[in-house]
């Protein structure tokens, strides 16, 4: 709701909307009008929308719904960008060996994303052997995986977003003394941006995957997996069980 009234008085900053609709009330130089409100409706409404079907198709079995979204919106814009470097290197033919070194880091980076995505660390976990009367239960063998790259793009899609409330801020207001801030310290070639997005993303990072990965929600799942191997033994001996507990 926030960034979305950012990007309603942002459009009517920019002269970018014709009619404003009803004029509410006015707060200095802002003006909250039928078209702020309606603005700040849809985008919400859109934002929720698109959240409840990331999570629908991750039910799915699909994939991660979130990602697979994500892509789709990348992957929607590859094609005018590719027909535009075509069409620069048709225009001056000396940018081919650019264009060549180009796909080939295209193409390093998606090996070197996908393998940091997919590293994953197994832990072994063996579970004794057990003897009820007789007869010898073999141990049981398993792995606890944990993933390199735990929260995946969320972590900068996070900071990205952190960036562009500012920016959104600055422009609404019309404030000089946070304009030049923005303007000097958090545009991309900036050595503020440098240093804070890193930053940025590696807070994001540990707090993302404080939230995807709770020890003690693995230590239970881990005990109640042993309960449950214990229940699928004959109760025969119940002392031979315990033994070793």
């Amino acid at each position: 709701m926030i960034q979305s009234l950012g990007t309603a008085l942002f459009l009517q900053g920019g002269n970018a909307v014709k009619d404003m609709g009803v004029p509410f009330f006015t707060v200095g130089e802002l003006t909250i009008s039928s078209f702020t409100l309606s603005c700040v409706v849809a985008l919400t409404a859109g934002s929720m929308f698109v959240m409840w079907l990331g999570e629908v198709i991750t039910e799915r079995g699909i994939g991660n719904g979130a990602s697979l979204l994500i892509f789709i919106g990348i992957a929607a814009g590859l094609p005018r960008s590719f027909g535009a470097t075509i069409a620069a290197v048709a225009n001056d033919p000396s940018q081919t060996g650019g264009l060549i070194l180009l796909l080939i880091t295209f193409l390093l980076m998606i090996v070197a994303i996908v393998f940091v995505q997919e590293g994953t660390r197994r832990i072994p976990i063996v579970y004794a052997k057990r003897q009820v009367g007789r007869k010898l239960y073999r141990e049981q063998s398993s792995y606890l995986p944990l993933k390199l790259n735990q929260g995946g793009v969320m972590p900068i899609i996070f900071a990205s977003s952190f960036f562009l409330l500012p920016a959104l801020i600055a422009e609404s207001v019309s404030n000089p003394v946070l304009t030049g801030f923005v303007n000097n310290f958090l545009r991309q070639d900036s050595i503020g941006y440098v240093i804070l997005f890193p930053l940025l993303i590696l807070g994001f990072s540990y707090f993302y995957s404080t939230l995807v990965v709770n020890p003690i929600d693995l230590s239970q799942n881990l005990k109640k997996w042993e309960l449950v191997y214990l229940a699928s033994v004959p109760a025969q001996q119940p002392q031979n069980i315990l033994k070793g507990y």
